[in-house]
């Protein structure tokens, strides 16, 4: 019962924003709460081409990632205070064969955009770019 009392709680506290990164659009869900940045992508089977999970940390803080109960490939960008990207992970699926892995990132961020798998790729996405939204 626990389990369906989170979703419905991150069904309800969670809202959209359109956000950029360099010159892409992307509409993001929203988790600034330690709640929702716990449940984050968990238990989806799809994310849209052009959608997103922007992660909010209040104050800026070290962060660790993991893909357990996530259900599609994920890559990830952590952003300082400024929203300037300094560094990219991939996070494929978790194989149960296989440790669960972390993705920490090296620096304390303000925020983490997690996309489909090469997104920031595709899009021409690196390092030194910055994320924009009001």
């Amino acid at each position: 019962m626990k389990f369906y009392f989170l979703l419905f709680f991150a069904s309800v506290s969670l809202f959209s924003l359109q956000i950029q990164v360099k010159n892409k659009c992307l509409d993001v869900e929203v988790a600034n709460t330690e709640e929702l940045r716990c449940l984050g992508l968990q238990n989806r089977t799809k994310l849209g081409k052009s959608k997103g999970m922007l992660f909010i940390f209040s104050p800026p803080a070290y962060a660790s990632f993991w893909m357990k109960d996530t259900y599609i490939d994920l890559s990830i960008g952590f952003f300082d205070e400024n929203k300037k990207l300094f560094q990219i992970e991939k996070m494929p699926i978790y194989q149960v064969k296989r440790p669960l892995s972390f993705y920490k990132s090296n620096k304390p961020i303000k925020y983490a955009l997690e996309v489909n798998m090469e997104w920031f790729e595709k899009n021409g996405i690196k390092v030194g770019d910055v994320l924009y939204f009001n």
